[in-house]
């Protein structure tokens, strides 16, 4: 997940009207910010956690709308889920309405981006 919130980060910082930032936090955590300027410097945050072993978590993957977020906040969180032949992330507490959806980590940063750049003002109608 933390490559695929880089490349996007990337892929826009020198886009005209916006600018962004990605930083690695911790080992298991990151925190990204997209800027509109074009809509007066409007602004969207995500931190992001994965869970390491042994530790208090309020999911595997927890995520917040803030930059530089405690890891003991959130505003949601994935769980890993299996099944008798993969793995995946359900969605255990947010806003959205994937709640029930079984996702693939890509499906799941997609969506986590998605509502990065909405938060900016940024909709990908």
């Amino acid at each position: 997940m933390k490559d695929f919130f880089q490349r996007r980060i990337e892929e826009i910082k020198f886009l005209d009207g916006l600018n962004a930032r990605f930083k690695e936090i911790s080992p298991n955590g990151f925190t990204c910010v997209v800027i509109n300027k074009m809509l007066q410097n409007r602004q969207g945050a995500l931190t992001v956690y994965i869970k390491s072993s042994g530790v208090m978590s309020l999911g595997d993957l927890s995520y917040s709308y803030t930059e530089n977020s405690a890891s003991n906040t959130a505003n949601g969180f994935f769980n890993v889920t299996p099944d008798d032949y993969d793995l995946w992330l359900k969605r255990a507490l947010g806003l959205n309405t994937n709640q029930d959806r079984l996702m693939k980590a890509n499906e799941a940063a997609t969506v986590l981006w998605l509502e990065l750049l909405d938060r900016a003002g940024i909709n990908h109608a």
